[in-house]
């Protein structure tokens, strides 16, 4: 616990109030109850604002408690401690004169200023006695041996300035608590203002760190941009390489296309081959002999003649002609032999044309 650093007691002493006050609500400088509480900035260590004052005065500007660093206009005011500490019933302070009065802290400026045991002086001339504010004007009237002979003239004036007196003393104490208020009015602001300043600044932080953020994000977007472009110009070159490759195999396809019609029909050609070569040969089983047979095929019969198809054998070991399976066509006029098992006509005419 930091120390006083002076003999004078700022706060309130325990023994002036009703009940038992908590520990919690005693200066850490003084150790007597708070009186205008103030707290540390950071860890709400608490002391009297007069106590607290001083010791910023006397000795360097840290917290007694913590030691960080702590001014009269960083001291903030416990609202929750100053509301429960109003509450409290205390004493007057001039209870050792007499006055029995137990009343709400918060009231207590009020009730001392209004207290008829306060203490006045007599007002009579060579007395300047200490007596009690209640009883003064009995002092000056009846007891004090330097009191003014009362007169039937002025009695009642004198009755009508001590009511008067009476009546400005209370208006003092009333204009007394209505400036105490508007100091606490004050105080609040002035906290108000302190944290709305913070706020303020915190914000500007932010607009600040916005603002940044923005450049950034114009800088990013214009080279997103310059990239989009070259982006762009890159995919045009590609869709053209794309169209010259489309167009190329519509050209291969029409080439292959073309390629197919020309194997379909070799293929037709070759199986039609295949065909032929699977037909018996009209010769077959008649030019085995060692005498070769004659072969006849077409050729013109006269007007009588109805066929140039028909094909006949001379065999020379039947001795006699014999027919075999026809020409597929007409031919008129014309030679025909066989040769190495090989039959050929040669010249006639097509009936056809």
């Amino acid at each position: 616990m930091a120390c006083c650093p002076t003999e004078e007691k700022y706060g309130y002493e325990d023994c002036r109030f009703e009940k038992d006050v908590d520990e919690n609500f005693h200066c850490s400088i003084c150790y007597n109850v708070l009186k205008e509480p103030r707290t540390c900035r950071n860890n709400d260590h608490i002391f009297c604002l007069a106590c607290i004052t001083q010791h910023l005065k006397v000795n360097s500007q840290t917290c007694p408690e913590c030691n960080e660093h702590l001014s009269v206009d960083t001291l903030r005011r416990p609202r929750v401690v100053n509301n429960i500490l109003s509450k409290l019933k205390i004493n007057c302070d001039h209870a050792s004169r007499g006055c029995p009065q137990f009343t709400c802290l918060e009231d207590l400026k009020t009730h001392v200023v209004n207290c008829g045991y306060a203490p006045v002086l007599c007002s009579n001339a060579e007395c300047g006695m200490e007596i009690n504010k209640q009883d003064k004007v009995h002092h000056e009237t009846k007891v004090c041996d330097h009191r003014k002979v009362k007169c039937h003239d002025c009695g009642q004036i004198q009755e009508d300035v001590g009511t008067l007196k009476g009546s400005l003393i209370e208006l003092d104490g009333k204009v007394e608590q209505g400036i105490k208020k508007l100091d606490e009015k004050v105080e609040a602001v002035k906290e108000m203002n302190k944290d709305m300043n913070e706020k303020v600044k915190e914000t500007n932080e932010k607009v600040k760190e916005m603002n940044e953020k923005v450049e950034a994000l114009k800088q990013i977007n214009e080279k997103v941009e310059a990239s989009s472009g070259r982006t762009k110009k890159e995919i045009g070159d590609v869709k053209k390489e794309v169209k010259d490759i489309k167009d190329n195999l519509s050209k291969v396809n029409k080439d292959v296309d073309e390629v197919k019609v020309m194997m379909i029909q070799m293929l037709e050609k070759l199986n039609m081959l295949e065909l032929l070569n699977k037909l018996p040969s009209p010769t077959e089983g008649m030019l085995n002999t060692p005498r070769e047979d004659i072969l006849i095929a077409g050729g013109y019969g006269g007007r009588s003649s109805r066929s140039g198809r028909s094909t006949e054998i001379y065999s020379w070991e039947k001795n006699g002609w014999f027919e075999v399976s026809p020409m597929n066509d007409d031919h008129r006029e014309a030679s025909s032999f066989i040769y190495k098992d090989q039959f050929f006509v040669v010249g006639g005419a097509d009936i056809r044309q």
